[in-house]
């Protein structure tokens, strides 16, 4: 029996090496690849390895469409006040506005009106008796006379002439109270003088104080006929215990008796 040489080593024991008589030991040329069979079943999945180190992160995207506004949240407790800031410059003032209704006042000081009775001297019961007035004198070279020379009455038919006498009065008043004290004088003799005063008294007619005086000197009543001056004063405040006022009167002239001081509208009231 030969044996065979296998040159080509793959076992089958033929000579390969003059022709190719063994199928196991010549190889022809490759053919072409046949068409690739169904893919199997896939097996199962491994375990899952070790995850690799995180890699650089990228360059970020652009910014997406802002979503739809939620609802609005509870408002949250409020914080603290915080200091005050400076004071800003001040507008300009506007325009004044209309009006109001004017108030209404109930005065007891104005609201008493005129207090002196028969202040014009236009009412006597005699010749030297004026009305409403106390007088002194003698009717002689000393009293108080009814005037009805046109030039010796400022006002009316009357006024009061008053030689070497007093003449006075006393009106209510009441306490607290500001009066204002006014009359019209004249003389027809330059040597006449004329003392005007106020007193505020009691219940029991006792002086409480005087409330004003004013004292004309000889030489500064007006001595022109129809020209009287206006003499005016404004009292202290009636004490609280002070229920009248005595308006006084004292002139002095020389003897001859037709010199007089001519008093006329005499005026108190409260203010």
């Amino acid at each position: 029996m030969n044996q065979n040489i296998d040159n080509h080593g793959c076992g089958c024991g033929c000579n390969c090496r003059n022709k190719c008589g063994c199928r196991c030991c010549c190889r022809g040329p490759q053919g072409e690849r046949g068409p690739q069979g169904e893919q199997g079943l896939e097996g199962k999945r491994g375990p899952q390895g070790e995850r690799g180190p995180e890699g650089k992160r990228g360059p970020q995207g652009e910014r997406g469409p802002e979503g739809k506004r939620g609802p609005q949240g509870e408002r949250g407790p409020e914080g603290k006040r915080g200091p005050q800031g400076e004071q800003g410059p001040r507008g300009e003032q506007g325009p004044p506005g209309e009006q109001g209704p004017p108030g209404e006042c109930e005065c007891p000081c104005t609201s008493q009106g005129e207090l002196v009775f028969n202040g014009g001297l236009e009412s006597w019961s005699a010749s030297n008796a004026p009305n409403g007035w106390t007088t002194t004198g003698n009717g002689i070279t000393s009293g108080v006379f009814r005037i009805d020379t046109p030039g010796s009455v400022h006002s009316g038919n009357f006024s009061a002439g008053i030689k070497n006498a007093i003449m006075s009065q006393v009106v209510p008043v009441t306490a607290d109270c500001f009066y204002e004290f006014s009359f019209f004088a004249r003389s027809n003799v330059v040597e006449s003088s004329l003392i005007a005063t106020v007193d505020f008294l009691d219940s029991d007619g006792d002086i409480i104080t005087q409330a004003a005086a004013i004292e004309i000197k000889q030489g500064s009543l007006s001595v022109t006929d129809r020209v009287f001056n206006y003499y005016r004063v404004v009292t202290s405040k009636a004490p609280p215990n002070a229920v009248t006022a005595r308006i006084t009167f004292t002139a002095s002239t020389p003897g001859n008796p037709l010199q007089y001081v001519f008093v006329d509208d005499v005026s108190f009231n409260g203010l």
